[in-house]
């Protein structure tokens, strides 16, 4: 059986003109390309589908086109079986992640959620500890500012981790120079987040205020159990693993 995914919401009809279309031009030696060429189609098994569908979002991501991104959000959200997968307890999840894309749907959110999104689009990264206990958001907000939030994290489903923030450290010109501990009441301080899509090289996730974020693998994590299938990867230093905070 063959699957096709699509990066875009083209509908079938125009889908089978484009075809059509160009097939004609091919046999007629046109240098023309119709204007829904750029539209990637992917066909094959599931796991070819999904990879498809995940290099759309990244492309999507990459090109700034944000109903495009959202689209290629959800058709990675209705490809991938949270339940079968597993994601809250796979070690997929461990490595260091840089924040791609986010998108925050709550007028609620963290408003330090919402700026660092904004200032530091190449330098927020979120990071969890080996056995997932400590979540840490590290974020260079400028070159003199560092803001790291720690939180303590456990596994509430196969697809959801509890996230508690205990601490935040504020660093300027490579020296700590303020602590802030919270203490966590209803509504503050606590929540969760929940595994849209993950494999070895992207995560997608939503928190429970409905942010939504997009995170690309820039270490892995590894121990002696990984020596039976060591490769490349596995041999990179020992990074801690990440989730997105809440």
């Amino acid at each position: 059986k063959t699957l096709t995914t699509f990066a875009t919401t083209t509908t079938t009809t125009t889908i089978k003109t484009t075809i059509k279309t160009t097939r004609r031009n091919e046999k007629r030696g046109s240098a023309l390309v119709p204007k829904a060429a750029s539209m990637k189609i992917f066909k094959g098994g599931k796991k070819e589908i999904m990879l498809g569908a995940r290099e759309n979002l990244l492309h999507m991501i990459e090109t700034s086109n944000e109903s495009g991104i959202e689209s290629a959000v959800e058709e990675l959200r209705n490809l991938y079986d949270g339940e079968a997968e597993q994601p809250a307890k796979s070690r997929l999840l461990e490595g260091k992640w840089k924040l791609l894309w986010s998108k925050q749907t709550s007028e609620n959110v963290n408003p330090f959620q919402k700026l660092f999104a904004g200032l530091a689009k190449d330098t927020n990264f979120q990071i969890v500890e080996e056995n997932g206990s400590r979540v840490v958001n590290d974020v260079e907000v400028a070159k003199f500012l560092r803001v790291q939030a720690m939180a303590r994290s456990s596994v509430a489903s196969d697809v959801r981790t509890n996230v508690t923030i205990d601490t935040v450290d504020i660093t300027l010109f490579g020296k700590k120079v303020k602590t802030i501990t919270l203490e966590p009441s209803p509504g503050k301080g606590q929540g969760y987040v929940e595994q849209l899509y993950l494999d070895d090289k992207v995560r997608v996730s939503v928190g429970n205020k409905g942010s939504v974020f997009v995170h690309e693998r820039v270490g892995t994590y590894t121990n002696d159990d990984d020596e039976d299938n060591d490769s490349s990867e596995n041999a990179m230093k020992k990074e801690e693993r990440s989730l997105a905070l809440v």
